[in-house]
């Protein structure tokens, strides 16, 4: 009887931890579903103002509830991977490589969205399983209904409205992003269709091939050809490896023809990239074992390119295609210019481990995740997927799942009550971040306002930003615009600090205008020259600049910088048709004639 009632018990146990488990993966999944409709990147970003640390918020309190169950629960041993280990060996490496920035910049928008998503890891190696993981590939498949039926949507809008096909962009705001989220999740949907199913999947290739197509992007064209040779592999019938093989390579001439064509048709996009290849390259090796910190490329960027076009050196060709990317469009270049050679050899073991991988049985969804890892790679050589706050959490996922059903040979055993020390330290580590987004959230709500009542109430608009400063002090976006606020309320020196500090956070030229016109509004017209000329050599094709600077020339009557400024203005022209461009060409026209 005694032993009836133990093993009932422990049968309550089981099915209580079992429960716990799935509840915490569904709140997880909850703050994915966040993480992919309201917050497509890492940096700064307009369109996730109002909700994005709600994401947070629930993947902190995912994060305490799954650590607390596992706290409660009496286990011997933990058991690290060699995968967990270069994973937590690359997330030091962003740490150690931000050390320098020892003050308020320490953490900036990059870092903190970064660290928010790396408890995903361990969330993942504590609570996924055979029976679970089942309701991870179904919600993956949820969204790619969702996201295909979005894109739908949308070219059924934009046909109706302009009889033209436009880029697609999804529901995470960029067509090149969605069509790798799409390829993502790809090799899961064929996996649940199973083996014997190929003509189904290759309805899925299809459906991908066609949205990839419409929505442009170079990159997933050759990540999906990838997933097409290693998807062949997956069929252990000669029979049917063959008429998937022939549905393959008709599949993969398609692509290579479409391929060809959208480099003939955004060759200047292709010679963007290329230029921001170049130069990034030729500054890769300044601080070549530490790096220059993780999430700071966008302004030392900036400053390559100003440096760039003020040299005798410079191409002219290349201002065309010049403008100030947050990204390198290569990832691995871009791990190597800010971790350094020691956050590169972590990026680059973590890449081996997983093409090592190998799965436990033939159940095992370690070659699916490969396949997708691999395409996620290969995507990443000519794009930004890393910066992606949804592929970034799927990929994260993806690789602590590959450490859970991959089959180790090697591990490294933690004793149970070291193991539950330091999970200790990780659930009180997310109860603060709870405050601390919440507190955030609230910060932005206060900034939001701000935003709405600034056309009608500058003072109170102010007073808002002000209050939420201290919270957001860090976030690029919001020092822009309080310091357009103080701007505005004709606070001149407050907003030339303010701006200051967003302009060592952004890669833009907006706080370097602003503050030229507050030195302008001062008197203080050399200086005011000086922001005008650096925000015009980082961006030599943007007319914005020119125009502030060529009144500012007519202020100081200086007839000859403004006539040469004007016929600047005239020749170039402007990259993108605008309102605001025909205006200004219109005024140097205008003053050309004046002056002659």
């Amino acid at each position: 009887m005694f032993i009836k009632e133990s093993r009932s018990a422990h049968s309550n146990i089981v099915r209580y931890v079992r429960a716990t488990q799935v509840a915490v993966l569904s709140l997880l999944l909850l703050s994915f579903c966040a993480i992919t409709f309201f917050n497509p990147y890492l940096y700064n970003y307009p369109i996730y103002k109002g909700g994005h640390y709600f994401f947070a918020e629930l993947l902190s309190l995912t994060v305490c509830a799954g650590v607390f169950i596992e706290i409660s629960t009496v286990r011997k041993f933990y058991s690290l991977t060699k995968l967990d280990i270069a994973f937590a060996a690359f997330v030091s490496a962003c740490l150690l490589s931000r050390i320098r920035f020892a003050n308020d910049l320490y953490i900036n928008e990059i870092t903190m969205n970064f660290f928010m998503l790396c408890p995903i890891y361990l969330l993942i190696r504590l609570v996924i399983n055979n029976q679970n993981i089942g309701i991870l590939f179904y919600v993956l498949a949820a969204l790619y209904v969702i996201e295909i039926t979005m894109l739908v949507t949308e070219l059924a809008t934009s046909y109706h409205s302009t009889h033209l096909f436009l880029a697609l962009k999804g529901t995470l705001g960029n067509s090149g992003l969605c069509a790798e989220f799409l390829l993502l999740v790809t090799p899961v949907i064929g996996r649940l269709l199973g083996k014997h199913r190929f003509k189904a999947r290759l309805i899925v290739y299809a459906l991908t091939s066609i949205a990839i197509f419409l929505m442009e992007s170079r990159a997933a064209l050759l990540a999906l050809a990838v997933i097409l040779a290693f998807d062949w592999g997956l069929f252990e019938s000669g029979r049917t490896r063959q008429r998937f093989a022939k549905s393959q390579f008709a599949l993969l001439v398609v692509i290579a023809t479409i391929f060809a064509g959208l480099l003939i048709c955004k060759k200047n996009s292709a010679l963007g990239r290329v230029f921001i290849w170049e130069l990034s390259a030729k500054h890769a090796f300044g601080s070549p074992i530490v790096g220059i910190g993780y999430g700071e490329f966008p302004k030392h960027y900036q400053d390559w390119q100003l440096s760039y076009f003020l040299s005798p050196d410079a191409n002219q060709k290349n201002i065309a295609f010049a403008d100030l990317p947050n990204n390198c469009f290569n990832e691995v270049l871009q791990i190597f210019i800010e971790l350094g050679a020691a956050g590169l050899f972590c990026f680059l073991l973590i890449c081996y481990l997983v093409c090592q991988a190998r799965p436990k049985s033939n159940q095992s969804p370690v070659r699916t995740l490969k396949v997708s890892l691999c395409a996620l790679l290969v995507f990443s050589l000519f794009s930004y997927p890393l910066h992606s706050l949804p592929i970034l959490s799927f990929g994260i996922i993806f690789l602590a799942a590959i450490s859970t059903f991959g089959l180790s040979s090697q591990k490294v055993l933690i004793k149970g009550v070291y193991g539950r020390l330091l999970l200790a330290i990780v659930f009180f580590w997310s109860a603060y971040a709870v405050a601390f987004s919440k507190q955030n959230n609230e910060a932005i709500a206060t900034w939001n306002s701000a935003k709405k009542t600034e056309s009608a109430h500058q003072s109170g608009a102010l007073n808002l930003y002000g209050k939420a400063y201290p919270q957001l002090k860090t976030n690029g976006l919001f020092l822009l615009d309080y310091g357009m606020s103080l701007f505005y309320n004709h606070k001149y020196r407050e907003c030339i600090g303010v701006l200051h500090k967003s302009s060592l956070l952004l890669p833009s030229t907006e706080p370097i205008l602003f503050a030229a016109r507050s030195y302008q509004e001062l008197g203080d017209l050399n200086d005011a020259e000086s922001l005008y000329y650096q925000a015009l050599n980082s961006i030599p094709s943007r007319l914005a600049p020119k125009y502030l600077l060529l009144k500012l020339y007519l202020l100081k009557r200086d007839t000859a910088n403004a006539r040469n400024l004007c016929i600047n203005m005239i020749g170039s022209g402007e990259k993108a048709p605008s309102v605001e461009g025909e205006a200004y060409l219109q005024f140097a026209e205008e003053t050309l004639k004046k002056i002659k």
